[in-house]
Order: structure tokens, then C-alpha cells, then sequence
């Protein structure tokens, strides 16, 4: 696995895991 691959996987999770939580964080609001 290239860098470049490791950052792009990465940053799917990242964008994965904001998903799943940004409901949360809107409603705890």
C-alpha cells in the first residue's frame, strides 16, 4: 500500500465516522 492510498483510505474513514456521528452531536444540541 502507497502513501497516497493509506491517505485516501484514511480520510474515507474519517468521513465514515463523521457520518455516524454528526446525528448525534446534532441532536445532543
Amino acid at each position: 500500500m502507497t502513501n497516497s492510498e493509506r491517505a485516501s483510505y484514511i480520510r474515507g474513514l474519517m468521513d465514515g465516522l463523521e457520518l455516524i456521528h454528526l446525528p448525534k452531536y446534532t441532536v445532543g444540541r
